[in-house]
């Protein structure tokens, strides 16, 4: 393959080379600063140059080029050209011959030739690369890869988490700038979607993942409740309205997931939140029995029956946690407020996995799924879920990040654990 250089040239040099091209010397420039030429010559024309140089002509079958007393001669089938000492805006041609130039039509077919060759010698160049690529590949041994054995794929367990709805709280668009609005309609809207694309994702998986069964878990704040007095103002219902409406609008939503979810069993795990208590504080001892969500899962667990949904199973603990065995580990469902926001550098994380670490301890957990922080967050030691309220005034006024609205689904792989993290986002 031919290899170009750059040369610096001389003007004597440089108007000799554009008569073999075909070109005028005017569209050159010298390089900056100085008074020599830089040209990009292939190897015909570095030895052109080089023979110019050393002995002052070079020949071939259409140009002959000689020195006569120190001017460069270029003489192309007995036509002379006479390179001036100094650089003219038009090439200077003896007088004497100017008629037989103007009639030799050799040299308009010598530069037509000229021209062809280089886009000829251009195509051989990126033709010769493509078969120096060629001849690289060759050197690489191809071999067929076959797909797994199906009986070799490991079972796999799809858990969503469905919480921090607070159904009848009311979001304004002018509270939050224009961020979010909220309001039992757009929540009612919301839940459908949940249950809509959790199916559809859980159904795409299915084959692939060998998905089996499905844990639901309920983590709470499924209602705003009258936590704060600003929420006794503000709320769109009184907390048995809501509760009243959510009983209808999730149980229709069960429905939906037994009848198109291609799964051999439904668990729903039901954790109760802190917004939905009906006392000032938190209470321990009977967390369960002052709570609202607590007697909705109950309910709902009734009306499955009644309705004959018979792939769901409930699992109502009375304690504000509950830990599931899936295959040979544990796991924590809990709500989350059993930790507090200390503040300061890592935001959540030091309290977070302080408790957790108390926990895992505690019941030899391998994962914790919780809620209550409104921030999707997935970690090795434990999964937030996100909001289907989405952003609102509170979180603005804190300077929390806005988060589209969203929940959380995993697969949970007999062998592997968590091998694909799916965010559900509930605005179409």
């Amino acid at each position: 393959m031919s290899s170009k250089k750059h040369k610096k040239c001389t003007f004597e040099e440089l108007y000799i080379l554009c008569l073999l091209w075909g070109k005028s010397h005017t569209n050159y420039k010298t390089v900056k600063g100085r008074t020599r030429y830089q040209l990009y010559l292939n190897n015909y024309e570095q030895n052109l140059l080089t023979s110019i140089r050393t002995d002052g002509s070079y020949k071939d079958s259409t140009i002959e080029i000689h020195t006569v007393n120190g001017s460069y001669v270029a003489e192309i089938r007995n036509v002379k050209y006479t390179v001036p000492k100094q650089s003219p805006q038009t090439p200077v041609v003896d007088n004497h011959i100017e008629n037989i130039v103007k009639k030799n039509d050799y040299v308009t077919e010598n530069k037509i030739l000229r021209e062809a060759v280089i886009k000829q010698q251009a195509k051989l160049e990126q033709l010769e690369s493509i078969l120096d690529i060629k001849e690289s590949i060759t050197d690489v041994e191809l071999y067929e890869i076959k797909p797994l054995d199906e009986e070799t794929e490991e079972d796999t367990t799809a858990v969503a988490l469905l919480s921090n709805l607070h159904y009848e709280m009311t979001v304004l668009k002018e509270s939050v700038m224009g961020l979010n609005e909220y309001n039992p309609a757009i929540a009612k809207q919301r839940i459908e979607t949940f249950f809509v694309k959790l199916v559809d994702a859980i159904n795409h998986n299915k084959e692939h993942l060998k998905v089996r069964r499905l844990i639901l878990g309920f983590l709470g704040d499924f209602i705003n409740g009258w936590l704060r007095s600003e929420a006794e103002q503000t709320n769109s219902m009184a907390p048995q309205e809501a509760i009243y409406d959510l009983k209808s609008i999730l149980l229709s939503g069960l429905k939906y997931v037994d009848m198109h979810l291609d799964v051999e069993e439904i668990w729903i795990v039901g954790i109760i939140g802190n917004h939905a208590r009906t006392t000032d504080k938190m209470q321990h001892g009977n967390a369960t029995q002052t709570n609202y969500e607590y007697f909705l899962y109950r309910d709902l667990e009734k009306m499955c029956e009644l309705l004959g949904l018979s792939k769901i199973r409930f699992y109502i603990p009375k304690s504000s946690m509950a830990v599931i065995p899936i295959y040979d580990k544990k796991y924590l469902f809990a709500h989350g407020n059993q930790f507090k926001y200390s503040g300061g550098i890592g935001g959540i994380y030091p309290s977070m996995l302080r408790w957790y670490l108390r926990v895992a301890k505690l019941f030899k957990i391998e994962k914790a799924f919780i809620a209550h922080w409104h921030t999707a967050i997935a970690i090795k030691e434990v999964i937030i879920n996100g909001s289907v309220v989405g952003y609102d005034s509170y979180a603005m006024s804190f300077g929390f990040d806005y988060e589209e609205p969203q929940q959380q689904l995993v697969f949970l792989n007999k062998k592997h654990g968590v091998i694909l993290h799916v965010p559900i986002y509930l605005n179409n």
